[in-house]
């Protein structure tokens, strides 16, 4: 079997936003599996290149697909509609992400065979307000690269090791006060430079025993490998949650 093509729809990719990286995971993977991904998207930038470099390519107009797709993975209303209408006889499903974006209103359209919102919340919507029938939805949760995410080894009892994760945390702020918490445990803690790249996270986080971070990201540690504290300057709050 030759595998499917595949055009996936996404609103812009140039950062690293929610639906871009799971752009970029959809892609790898279908690629992987011997499928033919092909992205389209109205504003491509520097992430773009990371899925070029992997054989996917990237398009700004529906023109530069060279194949006719066997189906649209749509993601964004306005252009996934786009693709239906450049290519006339293909399928789609359209993937609710948000539930309350604009840009996620879910179009009624015959050839959208199926309609996946990502969590029960997205489905309120694309059934109550989108007026979509039960029978074409499905929920498909956010999905985790289970080779990128691997189990570390087990926590010390004693963390000897803390990573500062924070835009705000720096020397002269409270970031003293978790330094010399950790050297009063003779602990090492490391601040990283700001990040542009969240693998740098992943990578250290298997060095680090402890966490520290702030408040805002806090659904993010739900299932982190190391134990987690959120602070601020004005707060603590002990993980996991």
């Amino acid at each position: 079997m030759s595998g499917l093509n595949v055009l996936i729809t996404n609103l812009k990719y140039s950062s690293r936003s929610g639906t871009e990286t799971y752009v970029r995971d959809l892609g790898l993977e279908l690629l992987r599996q011997g499928h033919h991904p092909v992205i389209f998207t109205p504003v491509a930038g520097a992430i773009a290149e990371e899925l070029r470099q992997a054989t996917i390519p990237v398009v700004e107009r529906l023109e530069q697909v060279e194949f006719t797709p066997d189906i649209i993975h749509g993601h964004h209303s306005h252009q996934v509609v786009s693709a239906l209408l450049h290519f006339t006889n293909t399928p789609a499903i359209f993937v609710c992400h948000d539930a309350v974006a604009w840009h996620d209103d879910p179009p009624l359209f015959p050839r959208i065979l199926r309609y996946v919102p990502v969590d029960d919340l997205c489905r309120d919507r694309v059934v109550n307000e989108g007026g979509v029938h039960e029978d074409r939805v499905q929920i498909i949760r956010n999905f985790v690269d289970l080779r990128r995410f691997v189990p570390r080894p087990p926590l010390p009892r004693r963390p000897t090791r803390a990573l500062v994760f924070s835009n705000l945390a720096r020397n002269g702020n409270y970031f003293d006060q978790i330094a010399q918490a950790c050297a009063s445990r003779a602990s090492k803690s490391r601040l990283p430079a700001p990040l542009r790249d969240a693998s740098w996270l992943i990578r250290r986080s298997c060095w680090a025993n402890t966490i520290w971070s702030s408040p805002r990201p806090r659904r993010q540690w739900k299932r982190w490998p190391s134990a987690v504290l959120s602070c601020s300057a004005t707060k603590l709050v002990w993980g996991p949650w």
